[in-house]
């Protein structure tokens, strides 16, 4: 890497921008003496620009060999022919990794030399695949994670997944819990162990993640390919709170998962993944955790108190627990739960829910040792429409908070 790089790198390595140092000195000097115009008006494009734009570099124009483009509006730009008059004193960017060798032949006809007035994409991705591998000294099938942090987008999934996280992540932060070296132990991963690896990111020591059924999405790469391009739009909240940076958290990043093509493999060392095994029997293989967390699984737990039991045997003290339980019917959802003018027989035929209130779970934890610390209502139904029902004796007894609150977080701590 050249000096004027590595200036330009240190410029902007600063915590999560570890991608950006790292994007930067992957570019060309050349490509900060000009400016700059892209061969390509796409999606890709779009967000070049917008990283180009991170690093202080500014496109002014975007040129494109589709006429059916040329002369439309392209992010408050014109779409040009690409014409030597067009890209003459700038500095040119090819968008397609499919064509750019067939683009840098039509440049180069024109009179343009690669390296000196124009690069391709996929030059810079390599570029950054190098600078990916020397910097966290991972192995040549981890260079994805890199490379995937420009070319994949916000991605819904991962902020789902991500955001989950960051709900327990801040319960256990507020309420003193162990993160840094911890055991971790996630109930119903469902089909994705985002949350499970950005705990091992955030530093945990050992994750361990059950479900009683397996969903084979779970390895599907694509999910935490989107991880990588997320993380680098929206930086860890645990960086600057646990003396984090960027290049370590790539590095962990590349430690945790690793891609063979289609799937991803888990470190073993620092992952345990259980697709069939019943949250009772955990007990009695001896590892304690300092964090133990589920969404909306408690819901469908066949016997809630022994459960609930497990978990504070399970727990080291001062561990904390967090759940958010969905406690609709799993269908009208924000509406009135059908089994409350059915009753528990009638409706317990069609789904695999338990039926237990907001304050059963209260009771729950509470009766097994658990000290609650916070308990907060998410979703509720309108009081108009339970006032409107009448109400099954299953759940008469209950009062109207009961009966509208259809979800409910939970954090308790075992002292």
């Amino acid at each position: 890497m050249s000096s004027s790089m590595n200036e330009r790198s240190e410029g902007h390595k600063s915590g999560a921008n570890f991608v950006l140092n790292r994007f930067a000195a992957a570019l060309p000097d050349s490509l900060f003496a000009k400016e700059v115009v892209l061969f390509g008006a796409s999606y890709v494009a779009q967000y070049f620009a917008q990283l180009l734009d991170k690093v202080g570099i500014r496109v002014t124009g975007v040129v494109d060999n589709n006429l059916e483009l040329v002369g439309k509006e392209w992010c408050g730009m014109e779409v040009l022919r690409p014409v030597a008059q067009n890209l003459a004193g700038r500095y040119i960017l090819i968008m397609s990794a499919v064509a750019s060798e067939i683009i840098g032949e039509q440049l180069d006809r024109m009179g343009f030399r690669k390296g000196k007035d124009y690069t391709g994409i996929i030059d810079i991705e390599n570029a950054l695949t190098k600078e990916y591998l020397e910097a966290v000294e991972a192995q040549w099938e981890q260079s994805y994670l890199l490379s995937n942090a420009f070319f994949y987008g916000l991605k819904r999934v991962a902020h789902r997944n991500v955001s989950l996280f960051n709900r327990v992540f801040a319960a256990v932060s507020e309420h003193k819990g162990k993160i840094i070296d911890s055991s971790v132990l996630e109930l119903g991963y469902g089909n994705t162990l985002v949350p499970a690896i950005m705990f091992a990111l955030a530093g945990a020591s050992f994750v361990r993640a059950v479900d009683k059924g397996h969903d084979p999405d779970v390895f599907d790469a694509h999910q935490y390919r989107e991880l990588a391009g997320y993380l680098f739009e929206h930086p860890p909240v645990f960086l600057n709170r646990e003396s984090g940076v960027g290049e370590r958290l790539f590095k962990r990043l590349a430690q945790c998962i690793r891609i063979n093509g289609m799937y991803v493999h888990f470190n073993d060392e620092l992952f345990q993944i259980d697709g069939e095994k019943d949250i009772v029997g955990l007990h009695g293989e001896g590892r304690q955790y300092q964090v133990i967390y589920s969404h909306n699984v408690l819901e469908h737990v066949e016997f809630p108190g022994d459960v609930i039991r497990t978990l504070f045997k399970l727990a080291s003290p001062g561990c904390i627990t967090w759940h958010s339980i969905d406690l609709s019917d799993h269908e009208s959802r924000n509406g009135v739960p059908q089994f409350y003018t059915g009753g528990k027989k009638e409706y317990g035929k069609q789904c695999g829910i338990n039926f237990l209130r907001a304050s059963d779970w209260e009771q729950l934890f509470e009766a097994e040792g658990w000290e609650i610390v916070s308990n907060s209502s998410g979703l509720r139904c309108p009081i108009k429409g339970v006032k409107t029902i009448n109400v099954h004796p299953d759940f008469s007894a209950y009062d109207d908070a009961d009966l509208t609150c259809m979800e409910m977080i939970i954090t308790a701590r075992r002292n």
